[in-house]
């Protein structure tokens, strides 16, 4: 239900570009919802979802019984909130409906979870079964995921890192246009192309805590930061010609996991050797001294991550790392069998092993 309401929400946003396919969508989802609700219990016409969307998802009866569903809204007017595609990345699929027609249009993060993406990327990443190389060229996607195409090959070739994942032109809503000059700027945490709207240049990614007022009164438009802005500095603008970036799916399912995890690594390499990737992947993080295995999990909800969990099953000797933004999750995990741990004990853990070590 929650997928079926992301994609009518985009089909809305989406309505002026592709009038017929957002409009057949729209129905199409209304379909998906009443036959997973039943009739009566949710909107019937095509207006009155929309209007649903603009409201959280509890009122709609979508959200289950995680709270932070039910406050979660799908459309900010005709516009798609990051709500939306925080709840694509965990909670898009495929339905029984869909057709090569509708995978035509449908972009990718509407219609696949971010675990299904990033196995097509994995599967690129793993061809050759070198270790050392799958590290190389993920590490290189999680920190270059845009830029101008002659400067990304050049990186990428003092790395020896494999092109993996698509890198796409920038889209409309990731510019400003100041006369004849087109600009960007990245996030300051995970350097993918923030979004520019109404004066504001932001992060999509809320937790990125990247939001920016745009200032148009100096020759080279700069951002100021609104409010405490965060920890980061404003970045500079940067000309847009020729920039590209990862798909969205691959940014939501790689590289937003990815940061998390090479910043939490980077904590962890204070006190001991960190392996990224095992096993090319088996689990995230191998902490040499004290020999701690970590899968990093960054899930909105611990009831979703603990369903997911149990679907695939368990991992013997390997715990799972929450990271300190989502340390609440911790207790729910804890409780339900798994065994968890914060980021914050992770490095205690890690300080002790190597004083012990000493």
């Amino acid at each position: 239900m929650v997928a079926a309401a992301v994609r009518a929400a985009y089909a809305w946003s989406v309505r002026e570009e592709f009038p017929k396919q957002a409009m057949e969508e729209i129905c199409r989802m209304i379909g998906v919802i009443t036959e997973a609700r039943g009739p009566g219990l949710t909107p019937t016409e095509p207006i009155t979802l929309v209007e649903a969307l603009r409201r959280s998802l509890g009122e709609l009866s979508l959200s289950g019984h995680a709270e932070e569903f039910a406050r979660a809204q799908l459309l900010d007017g005709d516009l798609l909130t990051d709500d939306a595609y925080d709840l694509a990345a965990e909670h898009a699929c495929s339905l029984a409906q869909d057709s090569e027609r509708t995978e035509a249009w449908l972009p990718r993060w509407t219609r696949m979870r971010a675990d299904k993406v990033s196995s097509d990327v994995f599967r690129e990443l793993v061809e050759d079964g070198d270790q050392d190389m799958y590290v190389k060229s993920r590490r290189f996607l999680i920190e270059h995921p845009a830029g101008r195409k002659d400067v990304l090959l050049d990186e990428r070739g003092k790395t020896d890192a494999q092109p993996v994942g698509d890198y796409l032109p920038l889209a409309a809503h990731q510019k400003y246009v100041d006369g004849e000059r087109q600009l960007w700027w990245s996030c300051p945490r995970c350097k993918y192309p923030m979004v520019v709207e109404s004066g504001l240049v932001r992060c999509q990614h809320a937790r990125h805590d990247a939001r920016f007022q745009l200032d148009t009164t100096t020759t080279t438009p700069k951002l100021l930061k609104i409010g405490a802005g965060g920890k980061h500095r404003a970045p500079a603008a940067q000309r847009a010609e020729g920039v590209v970036c990862v798909e969205r799916a691959v940014w939501q399912s790689i590289v937003m996991p990815g940061v998390t995890e090479l910043r939490i690594a980077a904590k962890l390499g204070k006190y001991s050797e960190v392996l990224l990737w095992p096993d090319l992947d088996a689990y995230d993080l191998h902490v040499v001294t004290g020999d701690y295995q970590y899968d990093v999990k960054e899930y909105r909800s611990a009831d979703w991550l603990i369903a997911r969990l149990r679907e695939r099953g368990p991992d013997t000797g390997i715990a799972i790392l929450i990271p300190d933004t989502h340390g609440d999750q911790v207790e729910a995990l804890t409780q339900a069998g798994f065994e968890a741990v914060s980021e914050r004990q992770a490095v205690k853990l890690a300080r002790r092993a190597a004083e012990e070590a000493l």
